[in-house]
């Protein structure tokens, strides 16, 4: 017996039987495989072709031809079992961010002992970064689908992929595609080569490359940083809010490292951190007795450079307080200072974020005399004299004692002198 499959009808054709002279015609019915009754009338044909009609798609049927004679005793009987072509069928998907969850209906199918359904489901990926340029085939697997369940894993999130599942029989196959997309996922790698562009005395500039096409895992929003003091720990966190690949953190310390971190992130959280160490540039003094040099690491636009004493052993403290603007140059001289005082150097950049540092002059030989030098008693042999001790504002330093020369008068030849402490001497 020969047939020629649809979904729902099957043309059988068969040969007559042997001495079938006294055939008068065939009579046709059937059955489906799971079932003894006769599910149609008996058709009669006198031809050896017939049609089978209102069957269900994919089912398995035993055919029966009776072949009918004007011979009562020449009855033949042939019996066959005929499928009809697979239907078409339904794909339900639930995206999760690393792969699908198939659901495939196959309700007008049956699987028995004979005709065993065969299935398998394959896969095609698209990348979907770059603003959704580009295609790849990344991924063309082959999975046996039994039962009609299906979880595809280990994919890549926020990707589109055209999920393929062919469903056949013994006579045929069905083909049914659905193109569905991963969920966003945090992005699984840091950005790319963080460096530091700009470094001043109070800010650092850093930039970055994007993550990586095959990482973001989404569209990505934006970046986090954050940054703090090395050895410290005290971690300032900022959230970027920036769709750029550059930064400027502000209102740092000079002369100080910093440990720093960027990472993206997209609608589904923030990803990976990468770390890099940067260093604010120090501004330097150098010190002599009434100057103090301040040396600037690099060339800033608008410096303004104060200072004032601190501590003196002569005048009322915080007096003296003086500004300078330097511009278009890293060195001023501050000038005219007193040897031995301690100021408070100042250094602020645009007007807003600076550094201090407290230094003393050097000291100095004392730029006056003892004031007051009288005779306080004499004797043959020995004369006792007092001072009062030289001014504040010249000694350039602490008095550690004093030299007292003397000579006679008579023939200005002997010269002799001791030295004396002050606490001895002074008044």
């Amino acid at each position: 017996m020969l047939e020629q499959n649809n979904e729902t009808s099957i043309n059988a054709s068969w040969s007559p039987p042997p001495q079938s002279a006294n055939i008068t015609g065939y009579r046709v019915f059937w059955t489906q495989c799971t079932s003894s009754d006769c599910i149609n009338q008996p058709v009669f044909t006198s031809s050896t072709v017939e049609t089978l009609t209102g069957l269900m798609v994919g089912q398995c049927y035993s055919v029966y031809v009776v072949s009918v004679s004007d011979l009562p005793s020449n009855i033949t009987t042939r019996n066959i079992t005929l499928v009809t072509n697979p239907g078409s069928f339904n794909i339900d998907v639930a995206s999760t961010s690393h792969g699908f969850s198939l659901m495939i209906n196959l309700s007008n199918y049956v699987e028995n002992g004979i005709y065993r359904i065969m299935s398998n489901v394959t896969w095609l990926r698209f990348l979907h970064c770059n603003n959704g340029l580009g295609s790849s085939n990344i991924t063309d697997q082959t999975y046996d689908v039994n039962p009609m369940n299906l979880s595809i894993t280990g994919l890549v999130p926020n990707s589109k992929y055209n999920v393929t599942v062919v469903v056949g029989n013994a006579v045929g196959r069905k083909t049914e595609s659905v193109l569905n997309e991963t969920r966003a996922a945090a992005p699984s790698a840091p950005p790319q080569d963080i460096v530091a562009v700009n470094q001043t005395l109070f800010t650092i500039t850093i930039s970055w490359k994007p993550v990586d096409c095959a990482h973001q895992n989404g569209n990505i929003r934006g970046y986090k940083i954050k940054y703090w003091e090395r050895g410290s720990g005290n971690e300032t966190k900022l959230d970027g809010n920036t769709t750029g690949t550059s930064y400027t953190l502000t209102g740092l310390q000079s002369s100080t490292t910093y440990v720093i971190q960027v990472a993206a992130k997209n609608d589904a959280g923030v990803g990976v951190f990468g770390n890099l160490n940067a260093s604010t540039l120090p501004f330097e003094v150098s010190v002599a007795s009434t100057t103090i040099g301040v040396t600037l690491g690099q060339v800033e636009n608008d410096v303004l450079i104060t200072w004032n004493r601190t501590s003196s052993q002569c005048v009322d403290n915080g007096k003296s307080f003086k500004t300078h603007h330097l511009s278009n140059s890293t060195m001023y001289m501050i000038p005219a200072l007193e040897e031995y005082t301690e100021y408070n150097i100042t250094v602020c950049i645009n007007n807003s974020t600076c550094a201090f540092s407290i230094v003393t002059t050097n000291q100095d030989a004392p730029s006056a005399a003892p004031e007051k030098i009288k005779l306080k008693e004499k004797s043959s042999a020995s004369i006792t004299i007092m001072w009062s001790p030289v001014p504040c504002d010249h000694r350039n330093g602490n008095i550690t004692g004093y030299v007292v020369m003397f000579r006679k008068l008579d023939n200005g030849i002997s010269l002799k002198h001791r030295r004396a402490e002050e606490a001895q001497w002074s008044t």
